[in-house]
């Protein structure tokens, strides 16, 4: 886990933690507000959901984004959309738009498997969610 800070365009300097993989959460990370899915591109749908996740959030909650690398889209070969932006704008966008913590799982043909609900499942309980959304 790191935290990045992040310099978006002419903007200030933003500061979000990175988290990659669920063996690499904390008890600390424990306790929040989460939204889950591939924010790719990070359009106005997506804000508005950051924007409902930070509104709804207790203060002394954090707001946390769960997302895939690769996009789930990558498993689906030739037939995959192509991508919207790459890992590092859309940490940069999250960063901007106030979300303090992403946590990035690698989608692979074995979380594939798993299912929507499940990996929904799995990615709130490790975080001790209070509430999710998906985008």
């Amino acid at each position: 886990m790191r935290v990045h800070e992040l310099r978006c365009g002419r903007r200030a300097v933003v500061t979000m933690e990175l988290i990659r993989g669920i063996h690499n959460l904390r008890e600390r990370h424990r306790g929040c507000v989460v939204t889950i899915g591939n924010y790719d591109g990070v359009h106005r749908g997506h804000q508005h959901m950051i924007t409902a996740l930070r509104s709804k959030r207790p203060s002394w909650r954090t707001a946390v984004v769960v997302t895939f690398e690769p996009t789930p889209g990558v498993l689906r070969g030739r037939a995959a959309p192509s991508r919207l932006t790459r890992l590092r704008e859309k940490l940069e966008a999250l960063a901007l738009y106030g979300v303090d913590r992403v946590v990035v799982l690698r989608f692979d043909a074995k979380t594939r498997g798993m299912g929507a609900a499940s990996r929904r499942s799995a990615a709130v309980d490790g975080l001790g969610g209070v509430t999710s959304w998906s985008a």
